[in-house]
């Protein structure tokens, strides 16, 4: 369903609000809608929901931005890569950031490639697609073709050069 300008004015107001004020699973939705809705005052609330408290909204938020490729919140995503400590949520910077074509969570991701937490290594060769292009299986058995693969383009990906 398409909403009006003033529509969409009025649903970014009311996300905005639930975004400020909703508990973890709400704020967390509010973040998928706003990514659906779009539009300049939704990123800016995406953008400060980065810095929620709970590891899930974050990670929405992250998620948020990159699907709709803004730019502009890449400062704030590569912050996050850095400073986050839940490793799932860098995960997801990692991928938005990809889809920015910014590859600086690509050592990160190889890293947790190897991890024990079976969630993690899930992610980060799913991630793998929007940060190099590639698509892997998340089986144990993808897992083990991403690390071949990635140990062969290590240089070139690390480098900034296409695969």
């Amino acid at each position: 369903m398409l909403l009006s300008g003033k529509q969409r004015e009025q649903a970014v107001t009311v996300l905005r609000n639930l975004a400020r004020e909703g508990t973890p699973p709400v704020r967390s939705r509010a973040a998928e809608c706003l990514m659906e809705i779009g539009g300049e005052r939704a990123v800016v609330v995406l953008v400060d929901l980065l810095a929620d408290p709970h590891p899930r909204v974050r990670q929405k938020a992250a998620a948020a931005l990159g699907h709709l490729r803004i730019h502009s919140a890449k400062p704030a995503l590569q912050k996050l890569l850095i400073t986050d400590q839940q490793k799932e949520v860098r995960i997801e910077v990692a991928r938005a950031l990809g889809r920015l074509n910014d590859r600086s969570g690509l050592p990160m991701v190889m890293e947790m490639l190897g991890d024990t937490n079976g969630n993690q290594r899930r992610l980060a060769v799913m991630s793998l697609h929007d940060i190099i292009g590639q698509r892997f299986s998340s089986s144990q058995e993808g897992v083990e073709s991403a690390k071949r693969y990635l140990e062969i383009q290590a240089d070139k990906l690390l480098n900034g050069d296409q695969a």
